[in-house]
Formats: C-alpha cells, sequence, structure tokens
C-alpha cells in the first residue's frame, strides 16, 4: 500500500471538488481523506496500491473538473493511522 498526500491549487473550492475527489477515490478503492485549507487549496491525504493511484491520478486530472486544477502537489507519506473508507473532512 502507497499513502500520498496532495495539494490541489486551482478554483478547487466552492465549486463540488472534494465530492468529485471522494467519488473518484471510492471508485478507484482508495482509504483516506480530503479537505479545504484556509489558502484556498484542497488537500487529500489516502492509501492504496499503486495502480489505484495512477488511475485515480488521471481521473481526477481529466475528469470534468480536472479543468479546475492549476497545481497538483503529490508527495509519498509515510503510513500512519489506518485509514477506512474515504471521508470529506471539514475544517
Amino acid at each position: 500500500m502507497k499513502r500520498y498526500r496532495l495539494l490541489v491549487s486551482g478554483r478547487v473550492q466552492g465549486v463540488g471538488f472534494r465530492w468529485y475527489v471522494k467519488d473518484l477515490a471510492r471508485q478507484n478503492a482508495l482509504c483516506g481523506w480530503v479537505r479545504n485549507l484556509r489558502n484556498g487549496q484542497v488537500e487529500v491525504v489516502a492509501e492504496g496500491d499503486e495502480r489505484a493511484w495512477q488511475s485515480f491520478l488521471d481521473q481526477l486530472r481529466s475528469g470534468h473538473l480536472g479543468r479546475n486544477i492549476e497545481k497538483l502537489e503529490v508527495a509519498e507519506e509515510v503510513s500512519g493511522e489506518a485509514l477506512e473508507g474515504f471521508e470529506i473532512r471539514f475544517s
């Protein structure tokens, strides 16, 4: 299992982007969470196998809200707390 943290910049708040991420994560069997940050970015922390991650990232960029992404930062993380399901967190 790989765990990644994404920081997504662009027009990604107030457009249903967190629900878009949640749907894609569930379709690709990723576990984790998504939340808005105060600086206008969206943060995603999730884990799954490498193939699922690649599919998720491809769909994220090419899907209907992918056009709103200006910058996508991806960093691998060390697994910490066990992640189950996929949720939207409210800051």
